[in-house]
């Protein structure tokens, strides 16, 4: 049976059942220049960039971001006609740091994706994602059928991916993929919607494919793995994250419920989740299409929704759900009832970025690893130069740098980079290894990756903080209180100059999931903090 969940406030205090937090005790230091959410002047004109090219079509649909601070985009647009639903056209985009499209990248900053429709169904150009090497791969249909290109680090398609740099799936019905995602191994992992003949409903899906473009014959059924549903309609997941033990989580909609499926890393489903791998849950005025979802270094899930509102009062429209590893709910979570709904992006110290659409204008909110609204976080109103646009997607840069992408009324891409300072310690040979915190408080660390046990806890605990005339910033977190297995104690300290910097960290646990790591980066900030795979 579904659970069934209710969106409401919740104070601080609702998240004590989860995590021990203790209140941030600050120092006086010296305060950034900005306010935390500010456009970053030093990207484009004012913190805003915009594309222009002989001919604009384009439909924006995914960002990602790359070590170095450069931006990736990727649209359906670029060919000589607007939108031809006869042909496959995509255009991917590199802008350098400051905000100029890359001149280093494929022809002028631009690689260009083309062909022609080969069977029924429109095309689209839908994601893309960076490996480790610095090789790009985009997503998209062609036909009823998966499309992926992948790009060397210069702009050029890569013939050692399936001969000629694209892969089109043609042995299944599956369609518009959502979510890309790399093991440690080299192998892609695909979240699409699949199609099943035999019931004629749409079905969960997910495709692995080898380094080389080749769908791999150990996952699933050929490749695939398909989820059949008894509902009379089917369903399809719209979300997918990759587990630290390989697991693969996807999140997305079944008949008038939403629904987690967990996969276990040959494809068949985990019967230790919820009911034989898959967990419906419905709530009170809960759509039950998912928006976002991300994983929580502790193992937990979020999620958000779209809410049916009839109160002519507080005009909330969304609320983010969160299902501890096991596929439960956590009712002890804040649920918070925002404005809109959309998708999800976690900073490096465990908050959570919200990307929505609310009252025909786009929304940015924060949410606080307990649940509770980040109030103090007010994005600016983002001007691309009079023109209207709706923002699509975003991405968080090592730094903490927020990258929002929009759809221009003028068919032009706009890129905005708002400031937001977190400190991320990776371990330099197993990034799935670190500490990221900011001033706030708040913290995130995980022991994942290659050699990780897997432990991870969010929480908040003392800053302090100081300055340095001349030499630079220090920043200092201790934290420590009890996760649901285990009592820990997190210390970690950075060196900034603004630009640059380094640190280091050490985490003890206590307890069922014991766990004791440290981290030193010489060079904080250049990769992401995050759940890694470790298969």
């Amino acid at each position: 049976m579904p659970t069934h969940v209710s969106a409401r406030p919740s104070p601080l205090a609702a998240a004590a059942g989860l995590l021990a937090f203790a209140l941030p005790a600050l120092t006086a230091f010296a305060q950034p220049a900005l306010p935390d959410g500010s456009l970053d002047p030093g990207f484009g004109r004012g913190g805003v960039a915009i594309s222009d090219f002989p001919l604009n079509n384009d439909w924006v649909h995914a960002v990602a971001t790359q070590p170095d601070g450069k931006i990736l985009t990727f649209s359906r647009g670029g060919g000589p006609t607007p939108h031809d639903p006869t042909f496959l056209r995509c255009r991917l985009l590199r802008w350098s740091s400051d905000g100029k499209l890359d001149p280093t990248f494929g022809n002028a900053g631009q690689a260009l994706l083309s062909g022609p429709r080969d069977s029924a169904g429109l095309p689209s150009c839908t994601t893309v994602a960076v490996q480790s090497d610095g090789k790009i791969v985009v997503g998209g249909t062609l036909g009823f059928n998966v499309l992926l290109a992948r790009y060397t680090p210069d702009g050029r398609l890569d013939r050692d991916f399936d001969d000629d740099g694209i892969v089109v799936t043609r042995d299944y019905y599956l369609n518009e993929p959502y979510e890309i995602a790399f093991q440690p191994d080299g192998r892609i992992v695909v979240g699409a919607i699949g199609f099943d003949d035999s019931s004629s409903t749409f079905t969960p899906a997910v495709a692995r494919f080898t380094a080389n473009g080749k769908l791999d014959p150990s996952f699933g059924r050929g490749g695939v793995a398909a989820t059949p549903l008894p509902e009379r309609f089917g369903g399809g997941s719209v979300r997918l994250v990759l587990q630290h033990d390989g697991k693969i989580v996807t999140a997305g909609s079944v008949q008038n419920a939403s629904m987690l499926i967990r996969y276990l890393p040959d494809g068949r489903l985990d019967p230790a989740f919820g009911a034989g791998g898959i967990v419906r849950f419905i709530g009170n005025n809960l759509y039950d299409t998912v928006n976002g979802m991300v994983l929580q270094a502790d193992g937990s899930f979020l999620t958000s929704h779209s809410l049916r509102t009839f109160d002519p009062g507080p005009d909330f429209k969304g609320t983010v759900i969160r299902h501890r590893a096991d596929g439960s709910l956590d009712s002890g979570y804040g649920s918070p009832l925002v404005r809109g709904s959309g998708r999800l992006a976690l900073q490096a110290d465990g908050r959570v970025l919200m990307l929505g659409y609310h009252n025909r204008s786009s929304v940015m909110q924060r949410i606080n690893p307990d649940g509770s609204p980040d109030t103090g976080f007010d994005r600016p109103r983002i001007d691309f130069g009079g023109v209207d646009g709706t923002f699509q997607a975003m991405a968080v840069q090592g730094n903490g740098a927020i990258v929002l992408v929009a759809w221009l009324d003028d068919q032009r891409i706009g890129v905005a980079r708002l400031l937001s300072p977190t400190y991320c310690l990776a371990d330099p040979f197993n990034p799935g290894r670190y500490i990221g915190f900011s001033d706030s408080g708040w913290f995130s660390t995980a022991n994942s990756g290659v050699g990780g046990n897997g432990y991870g806890v969010v929480g908040r605990g003392s800053i302090q903080a100081w300055n340095r005339p001349g030499v630079g910033q220090y920043h200092r977190l201790t934290a420590s209180g009890a996760s649901p297995d285990s009592v820990y104690r997190v210390d970690a300290s950075v060196h900034t100059d603004g630009r640059s910097g380094w640190g280091s960290g050490n985490v003890f646990a206590n307890g069922a999931t014991p766990a004791r790591y440290a981290t030193l980066d010489a060079r904080i900030n250049d990769i992401g903090c995050s759940i890694r795979s470790s298969r």
